[in-house]
């Protein structure tokens, strides 16, 4: 994520209010923005969350009682954290209106909440730290158990911040060092089917299958099966759990269904749980129902993340949530905005299954960074020996090389070839001067205000050269190029020009005659061989083409040490 925020609650509930609120707003930066507020007293809160959960179980038992839960056998809706007593017939009576209307009541008072005067402060210096294109992990960290139970996204905050994801965390955590054991590994992914009485956890094994993971399936196994797996010394990035589950009254305590006989909580499985940690373990996902007390067993051995379901949650949820999260997060999205994807995606599904989005949540622990999927390497998904995989690729690599260069020597692709070349050639950009070459010009004017008895027919005379050359060397250049033809000698008067005609970083051009009656312009006599040039060159003695190249161009370029030429022009005239 590319910014945390942190909310911590603080002491207190919401019959008192919470009296010290502090928001922390981290930035890649080892030292947070710290915001300091505090909200009021608010029992509708709560008060409204508790009618929405026991109306949520009744619609669900009452008006849909053929689907499937994944909540323990035991688990009655009528009495389980409720001191409401409600009469059978009275079930009937709940209207999906009357339960719409309770979901927007709670929103309401959750909105009213954070424009309280003491905090509507931080709320908006919040805001102005924060772009709504944001990536924002914003944990809500509370010891008070009804807090954690509220369904935070409701706060029009992450209206505007669409890249916001909710997580909890308890106030008590501590840093990880990551496990440093096989991090080339592809993705390792423990799946417990526990018991599916009423239920298809065999949907949850086919998604599963479908990942490029290595993914090991305990289908309801005996605890001391589930505790030989989880001390695996290769270790485990995912631990998966599908089946029943339920968390006590207090909201301190969750237990899991790993067979049809076998309850266990997290604290009988609390040594080998430490021992999946410290081999890697990264992220544990209870797709089962009511596990915000698994979530607080497991926050208490300090696992990086807890993906659980909040409430009871109909079997065709938890698989559609399944399949959206492995979809986004198994092809590249991070690990949050996966969550918050198919959270999101779950709201097609509400027309038959009210508040489903509302049920999966993250528990993070706030000093852990989130796991990031890795992608399986060729050599894992194929379960080839390297070797072999290099002599079958060399040998691909070898048979489509000798296709391509069998089916271009015969001419069908030049066509191709030409276009595309004409096609990329056309669409280089303009090239910019270079500014390490200087091009000095002789103009007509030049030429013409020379003495005609020094210049002897030259463009530049001796003298007028001379002194140019003179002014050039006071730079210290690497090289000099001279386009203009000088077959006669310097005189003698003229040494200086002489010995920088005669450097090795002097190049000059000559002329070769076209046939018997054109002998062309030799170089100068004092230019090294090494440092000439040609101009008009003759390829054919027929029909050919001139090539003006200005090869003493090619000489600069190369004295300065140029890597890449990204222009080379010839001109091209058909001579016959």
């Amino acid at each position: 994520m590319n910014k945390s925020v942190v909310l911590n609650l603080g002491k207190g509930n919401f019959r008192q209010g919470f009296s010290t609120v502090t928001i922390q707003l981290w930035e890649n930066t080892n030292a947070p923005t710290q915001m300091v507020g505090s909200l009021p007293a608010a029992p509708e809160i709560s008060e409204s969350y508790r009618r929405w959960q026991l109306l949520y179980c009744l619609l669900n038992e009452a008006l849909y009682h053929d689907r499937s839960w994944r909540k323990l056998r035991n688990y009655d809706i009528r009495t389980n954290d409720f001191d409401v007593e409600v009469e059978e017939e009275d079930v009937t009576n709940v209207s999906l209106m009357e339960f719409s209307s309770l979901c927007e009541e709670l929103q309401h008072h959750i909105n009213l909440w954070f424009k309280s005067l003491s905090f509507i402060h931080v709320n908006q210096k919040l805001r102005t730290k924060l772009a709504p294109s944001d990536e924002i992990k914003f944990i809500f960290e509370t010891e008070d158990e009804e807090a954690r139970k509220i369904p935070w996204h409701l706060w029009d905050f992450f209206e505007d911040y669409v890249n916001a994801v909710v997580c909890l965390s308890t106030s008590e955590f501590e840093y990880l060092q990551p496990s440093a054991k096989n991090p080339n590994r592809p993705m390792r992914i423990l799946a417990i089917l526990g018991n599916s009485e009423g239920i298809d956890v065999e949907k949850d094994r086919a998604i599963l299958e479908l990942t490029n993971a290595q993914t090991v399936f305990l289908v309801e196994p005996k605890r001391r099966e589930l505790d030989y797996w989880l001390w695996d010394k290769q270790g485990w990035d995912i631990i998966f759990f599908a089946g029943h589950s339920s968390s006590q009254s207090d909201g301190e305590t969750g237990t899991i269904q790993i067979n049809k006989t076998d309850t266990l909580t997290i604290s009988q499985l609390k040594n080998a749980l430490r021992a999946a940690l410290s081999n890697g373990l990264s992220l544990t996902i209870f797709n089962s129902c009511d596990g915000l007390g698994l979530a607080r067993d497991l926050a208490s051995l300090h696992i990086p993340q807890i993906i659980v379901m909040r409430e009871p949650v109909p079997d065709i949820i938890a698989q559609a949530f399944l399949n959206n999260f492995i979809e986004a997060f198994a092809t590249g999205k991070s690990l949050y905005m996966s969550v918050r994807e198919a959270q999101a995606r779950l709201q097609g599904l509400e027309d038959e299954y009210p508040c489903a989005s509302w049920l999966p949540v993250i528990c993070q622990n706030p000093a852990a960074a989130p796991l990031v999927w890795r992608s399986e390497s060729f050599v894992y998904k194929l379960n080839l020996p390297k070797k072999f995989l290099f002599t079958a690729l060399l040998q691909v690599s070898l048979l489509v090389s000798s296709v391509v260069i069998g089916v271009r020597s015969t001419g069908i692709m030049e066509s191709w070839e030409l276009s595309a070349f004409d096609k990329i050639m056309r669409s280089r950009p303009a090239e910019k001067p270079d500014n390490r070459i200087i091009v000095i010009t002789v103009t007509e004017a030049d030429v013409q205000a020379q003495n005609p008895q020094e210049r002897r027919g030259l463009s530049l005379s001796n003298r007028t050269l001379a002194t140019v050359m003179e002014k050039i060397q006071q730079f210290k250049p690497r090289v000099i190029g001279l386009d203009l033809y000088r077959e006669n000698p310097v005189e003698a008067n003229f040494q200086n020009l002489t010995a920088v005609m005669r450097s090795d970083n002097f190049i000059a051009v000559c002329k070769s005659g076209e046939d018997n009656t054109d002998p062309g312009v030799p170089p100068p006599p004092e230019t090294l061989q090494t440092s000439v040039g040609f101009s008009d060159v003759s390829l054919t003695p027929t029909l050919f083409y001139v090539v003006t190249c200005w090869q003493w161009r090619l000489h600069l370029l190369h004295s300065l040490n140029v890597k890449q030429i990204n222009l080379l022009v010839f001109e091209l005239r058909p001579v016959i």
